[in-house]
């Protein structure tokens, strides 16, 4: 242990940096996320939203609620808080009078002035000029493992493409009124090329967004994605999970917004359009697509049904290929809200249908899953805010009336302290295709908690955050053969040294019953846990250079193993020259996992638009260097090179045969603006 971290604290003397545009407080969410999930997602929607935030930024003196949702950090009384100081002082003069605004403390002032701005002048450009004076840019991202590869031989299967992923998009944009563009993304292992069913890349996505300032407020076609109340009923942007910050526990955003990630499953097809009239809001949309799905057919009749919705979006054996586009999805639906500055109400409705049945295996846990062709969901959703309390909330039901609740509240506790409250009750039986509230689990149903946090400002620079959320599967869950109960807390502290420089402090618990040993094919549930322990620091070295350091440490109980632990430690250093036409960015990194289930993730910094947070186990080392190139005003060329050491196998890696002992990945973008 102590060789893997002075390979990283020797080694600080290299300097090197790469600019970011992700705030660390949504960095940590995506680890999170990525951990519930077990994969990094391939959803890269927070990258692309920032960056664009950061080229047009939101306009502070013309902006209303819908936009300053868009800045995800801000919380639902800070938004509020501001629209209320604009409407009683007018326009803000300078960037520094939000020092001057209630609840903003230096910490929320230095993550957003990198996404605003000031202008006294409405953007109220026609819509065909939109077209001339805009920007276009064309990205190409490779990406390719060094070490021979072929492909998944563990399991007897073997990919039919190359192990090169490649992803191309041209965007066209006119400041945040108008864009277009298409994506062509191939996975490692998929085919590409031109033939019978082939079309080059595996996956295509258009879409064309636009805004506008009166009765029709924006229209998508192509893909888009809609968010309504809480997630419910539906929600397919971007969303926080429970994390260090408790206020960020309601679902924010523009109902209608267009869809330009390279994921393949979590979007919609087709058209949509919103409207506003006064102080009411509407959202319409219709959609039709293909998705994969699990084929089973009927020895005896021939029917097809599917067992199961694929939304990984891989297509490299020729199982894959085999379930790809087989189920039609049809979905239509929309909202109708009245929104007044301190008060909306909202009722949202939505219906789907497949062109196949689905119908799930038999197991217990399936019980009340999604059966047949045709689904349909309705809910109810509020807020309204009362002196510095804000409250929220919506009510679904499905087609046979199942239930679903959600409800919280951010209290204003006077200058040093906030309280966040959130309940929901999700019944096992409840079903909504598109369901993504806020709660430990994904699935939008058989789930029941309450969830409290405490935030407390010590001082200009100190602050501390504690939650706890107690939580109950009424139902079976796959891996939990019987109810159980469950908790997690989190407790961090925050030391703001000065503008430069924050330290962090970090603990998490999180533990719940699941599967473990059987007695006589009966699995005996036993309660697992997870402890982690976390220290990070990032400071300002010169005006050039800066650096990040992380030392984590996890425990894990409760399972068949017994107890395990980790350990993860690096040093991210940044180096941007003022005059020089290139950025580097380099880590090093040492970790000590027991098994899979001791696992660490960590969020790495990457080539432009590419979301990568990966996990380790078993001994060994990592490093990663980025670099980023600007030969022309018009031109961008990024690179990633990044090599993991297995110096000793994981609990769960010796089972692997040949299990590989270092792997090595290449990955180049480059970007064209015209």
């Amino acid at each position: 242990m102590i060789r893997l971290v002075m390979f990283v604290v020797l080694l600080t003397p290299i300097i090197i940096y790469a600019q970011e545009n992700v705030p660390p407080a949504v960095q940590e969410n995506m680890e999170e996320k990525a951990e519930a999930a077990g994969e990094s997602s391939r959803d890269d929607s927070w990258n692309q939203q920032f960056d664009q935030l950061s080229r047009h930024r939101v306009n502070l003196n013309h902006c209303g609620e819908t936009e300053l949702t868009e800045i995800s950090f801000l919380d639902p009384l800070q938004i509020q808080v501001f629209l209320k100081y604009r409407e009683l002082l007018g326009p803000l003069i300078d960037i520094h009078e939000l020092q001057a605004i209630p609840g903003w403390d230096l910490e929320t002032i230095q993550k957003v002035i990198p996404f605003v701005s000031l202008d006294n002048s409405p953007p109220n450009i026609p819509f065909f000029q939109r077209f001339r004076h805009g920007e276009s840019k064309l990205i190409f991202r490779v990406t390719s493992a060094v070490e021979k590869w072929s492909g998944n031989s563990n399991t007897g299967y073997y990919y039919l493409g190359d192990p090169i992923a490649s992803n191309l998009r041209y965007k066209y944009q006119f400041k945040n009124l108008l864009q277009f563009g298409i994506t062509g993304d191939k996975d490692a292992g998929e085919k590409f090329g031109f033939g019978p069913g082939s079309f080059g890349f595996d996956f295509y996505s258009l879409h064309l967004y636009a805004r506008f300032p009166g009765f029709l407020k924006s229209f998508a076609l192509g893909d888009y994605t809609i968010n309504m109340g809480q997630g419910l009923v539906m929600w397919q942007g971007l969303a926080m999970g429970f994390g260090s910050d408790i206020t960020q526990i309601k679902r924010q955003s523009e109902t209608l917004r267009p869809y330009t990630s390279s994921g393949e499953f979590n979007f919609q097809r087709g058209a949509a359009a919103s409207f506003a009239f006064k102080s009411w809001e509407s959202t319409a949309f219709l959609s039709f697509r293909k998705v994969d799905g699990n084929q089973v057919e009927d020895s005896i009749s021939g029917t097809i049904t599917i067992s199961s919705i694929l939304e990984g979006g891989y297509h490299r054996t020729f199982g894959e290929l085999h379930d790809k586009g087989t189920l039609g999805l049809f979905s239509a639906g929309g909202n109708l809200k009245y929104r007044r500055r301190l008060f909306s109400i909202g009722l949202n409705g939505l219906v789907y249908s497949f062109d196949k049945p689905i119908h799930k295996t038999g197991q217990p846990y399936n019980l009340f899953a999604f059966r047949g062709k045709e689904g349909a969901g309705f809910s109810l959703n509020y807020d309204f805010t009362i002196g510095n309390t804000h409250v929220f909330g919506e009510w679904a039901m499905d087609q046979y009336l199942h239930k679903a609740f959600v409800s919280g509240l951010l209290m204003g506790l006077g200058q040093p302290m906030d309280l966040s409250l959130l309940i929901r009750s999700l019944s096992p039986e409840y079903q909504s295709l598109y369901s993504y509230p806020l709660a430990e689990s994904s699935s939008g149903n058989n789930e029941n908690g309450v969830f409290v946090g405490l935030a407390l400002r010590l001082g200009s620079k100190w602050k501390l955050n504690i939650s706890q959320d107690f939580y109950r599967y009424p139902w079976l869950r796959y891996g939990i053969s019987a109810p159980v109960y469950g908790n997690s807390s989190m407790f961090t502290l925050d030391w703001h040294l000065d503008k430069t420089t924050q330290v962090t402090f970090n603990t998490r618990y999180s533990g719940t019953g699941k599967n473990s040993v059987s007695f006589q094919g009966i699995p005996i549930i036993a309660n697992q846990g997870k402890f982690d322990l976390r220290f990070q620091t990032s400071f300002q070295l010169t005006r050039e250079l800066s650096m990040r350091f992380r030392l984590e440490y996890l425990t894990f109980s409760g399972s068949d193993f017994g107890s395990q632990k980790a350990y993860l430690v690096y040093s991210d250093f940044f180096f941007k020259p003022l005059i020089r036409n290139y950025t580097l960015n380099l880590r090093l990194q040492s970790f000590d996992a027991d098994s899979y289930n001791s696992r660490l993730y960590s969020y790495e910094n990457d080539v432009l638009y590419y979301n990568y947070i990966p996990f380790f186990y078993g001994r060994g080392l990592h490093y990663y260097i980025n670099l980023k190139l600007k030969p022309a005003k018009s031109i961008g060329i990024w690179l990633k090179w990044s090599q993991t050491f297995i110096l000793e196998a994981g609990e769960s890696q010796n089972t692997l045969a040949g299990a590989a002992k270092r792997k090595s990945e290449i990955r180049i973008l480059s970007t064209f603006n015209f």
